[in-house]
């Protein structure tokens, strides 16, 4: 029973990270079609911090 239990939260997570990994892309593919720049790994970074404390109400100093 536990076996299947952690089997099923595992698909569970794998499936939300693989839905969330699209939409980061597509968002992506939507400013480069756009016509405005990708950004660098060392912007997208820097926002995906921003954003994480910004989720758990965390303030930036």
């Amino acid at each position: 029973m536990l076996i299947g239990i952690l089997a099923a939260l595992s698909m569970i997570a794998i499936a939300k990270a693989i839905y969330w990994k699209l939409c980061f892309q597509g968002v992506l593919l939507y400013i480069a079609e756009c016509g405005n720049p990708l950004p660098n790994t060392t912007l997208i970074k820097k926002y995906a911090e921003r954003v994480a404390l910004k989720a758990l109400h965390i303030k930036e100093d």
